[in-house]
This record gives structure tokens, sequence and C-alpha cells, in this order.
């Protein structure tokens, strides 16, 4: 019994398999899981899903518009006698025909990619009130901002041992009750980060790969690694 032969992939072969656009992971984490709160998350949601279901109307309009062009220069290829014009016909049509499918192709991206939103928004409608989360998205919005900047604080000192001017400048721009609590999740990140990277920038001996523990008032401990 012979083996059977090793499929030989074309670019065509490759471009028709592999998923067009973000994948289905790379939504979910990089889209909608960056914006850290369900309010913005579902705001990420419906933003994204709105610009591909107004593309996807452009693309069956186009599409549609370009079907009646075949037609019509279908029929003037008819009627047509000089051979020359004929072949200036079938180009026009040919040309038509690959905007045609190359727009096939961009519809199947946008569905797949439609689908991934439309599920996650499945999710928010089974485990949250979303009405709810609409209703106090002032409030929400605040928290948001605490998280984000927080976030990035702790990042900065993770990373470089200080806060970067620029997130600086912004939390300073809060309240500054706000302020404070944006501080303190700037260190809680930073103490969480700590369990698991090493902070050289802030006196840690290579031997021993010291951790540094944050204290809400600004200072920090170091911790030796067991």
């Amino acid at each position: 019994m012979t083996e059977q032969a090793k499929k030989q992939w074309t670019i065509a072969d490759l471009t028709e398999a592999m998923p067009r656009g973000m994948s289905d992971f790379q939504m979910k984490q990089f889209v909608i899981n960056s914006q850290i709160t369900p309010i913005k998350q579902l705001q990420q949601i419906a933003m994204e899903a709105d610009v591909r279901e107004e593309n996807l109307r452009k693309a069956d309009y186009e599409d549609k518009k370009n079907q009646l062009k075949v037609e019509i220069l279908k029929k003037k290829f008819d009627r047509e006698t000089d051979p020359l014009y004929k072949l200036e016909i079938e180009l026009e049509i040919a040309q038509l025909e690959e905007k045609m499918y190359l727009n096939i192709k961009e519809r199947k991206r946008l569905y797949n990619e439609l689908k991934t939103f439309y599920e996650v928004l499945d999710y928010f409608n089974e485990n949250y009130d979303i009405e709810e989360l609409i209703a106090m998205k002032d409030t929400l919005e605040i928290d948001y901002w605490v998280k984000r900047l927080g976030r990035q604080a702790g990042l900065d000192i993770v990373s470089t041992g200080r806060i970067s001017t620029g997130n600086l400048q912004a939390m300073l721009d809060l309240p500054e009750e706000i302020f404070q609590v944006t501080l303190k999740e700037a260190l809680r990140i930073t103490n969480e980060m700590a369990n698991y990277i090493p902070v050289p920038q802030l006196g840690a001996e290579p031997d021993k790969e010291n951790l540094i523990k944050f204290n809400q008032d600004g200072t920090y401990d170091k911790i030796a690694r067991s």
C-alpha cells in the first residue's frame, strides 16, 4: 500500500485555510480584556462590532453595484462587433469579478470577527445587568481610570523603579482622594508583580534576587527570594 503523497501547499491554499484578520483569542484578550472593567469592555465591543457591521453593509452595497455593472457590460459585449472593444469589455468584467471575489473574503473576515463580539456580548447578557452598568457609567468611569492608571504606574515601578512622568502627571490631574486610591492600586499591582519579577532597579542584590514590597506610605521593604 503506497503512502499518500504529502500535500504541497500554495499561497492560495494558505490564504483560504488560515483565518483572515484577528483571531478569536486576540480579540478577546487584547481588544476586549485590555479594557480592564466590564463597562469599558462593553463599550469596546459596541465600537468594534459597529465598525464591522457598517463595513459589511458597505461590502453588500459594493457587491450589488459591481454585479449590476457586470450585467450591463455583458449586454454591451453582446452588442459590440469590434474585437478590440470586446476585449476591453472582457477586461472590465474581469476586474469587477476580481473585486467581488476579494469582497467575499473580506466579508468572511468580518463575519468571523463579529461572531466573537456577539459571543462575548451573550456572556455579558448572561452574567451582568447591562442596564445597571450603563446607569452607573459615570461612577464606573472613575473606577476604570483608577485601575488603568494604577496598573500603568505599577508596571512602571516594576520595570524601571519609578512612575513615568506621563503616568504620574495623569495621576496628579485626578482629584486628591482619587489620586490616593490610584496610588494604592499602583502599589497593589507592584506587590502582586513582585511575587514573580525581581526588581533590581531598587537595589536587589544579583545573588539573592531581592523582591520589593511597597507600603501604602510609599516606602518599601526588600524581601529576599526564598
